[in-house]
């Protein structure tokens, strides 16, 4: 029993550069530009969306099974149900913030958003790191492949759901990695999602990053 997870650092990386950019985004609005922060607005809810995706899929497939058969580790799996909690009330702090400010472009309301998004990004942060130095080592030896591949397929459902932004999602992911990761990662997607994504998914990024941070 085994399976190589090697996925989890990937995604945790494309979430750490959107969150790490977000406050940059906002500061960038210029102040009453409204549909700007609109759009703005809408990136950062859309990754607030895909990191609590993500942590739902974990919860449902992953927790359970590593409680069960590694009852040892219950510590750890503990710190991450805890911080998952943690982690969905600061998100959703940003969100009701980020509406706030979507609505008008106010300096003021862009100030409080920079500022909640300065709290929620080290959570993350810390996050991501405990579970992939903690946990994804666990993961690796009481999960199977067909397992992992069954809490990955939740992610293709997101895609599903969110089509235009599902093909982003991927995008961000896989940016910058090498051809050789972008085949291993996409050989555990399945076959209709990936030819959809290896047709048109570049495109659609580049056209999503474009609308976000503009021309580069």
């Amino acid at each position: 029993m085994s399976c190589d997870p090697f996925e989890m650092a990937l995604v945790h990386r494309g979430f750490r550069r959107e969150l790490h950019d977000a406050a940059d985004l906002v500061r960038g609005v210029t102040a009453g530009d409204s549909k700007r922060a609109a759009v703005v607005s809408e990136h950062i809810d859309f990754i607030m969306t895909a990191v609590h995706f993500h942590h739902s899929a974990e919860d449902e497939f992953v927790w359970p099974k590593l409680s069960a058969r590694a009852p040892s580790r219950g510590a750890e799996l503990t710190r991450m149900d805890e911080a998952h909690r943690t982690i969905d009330h600061a998100c959703e702090r940003v969100r009701s913030t980020a509406v706030a400010w979507a609505e008008t472009g106010d300096p003021w309301h862009a100030e409080q958003l920079v500022s909640e998004i300065a709290r929620f990004v080290p959570l993350v942060d810390e996050h991501f790191d405990d579970e992939e130095n903690e946990v994804v080592p666990i993961i690796a030896e009481y999960l199977t492949a067909k397992e992992w591949r069954k809490f990955l397929s939740h992610g293709s459902a997101f895609v599903r759901a969110h089509p235009r932004r599902g093909l982003a999602l991927g995008g961000i992911v896989l940016d910058g990695e090498s051809a050789e990761t972008r085949e291993r990662f996409l050989g555990n997607v399945p076959l209709p999602l990936r030819s959809i994504f290896k047709t048109i998914g570049d495109r659609v990024y580049a056209g999503y990053r474009a609308q976000i941070y503009g021309s580069e």
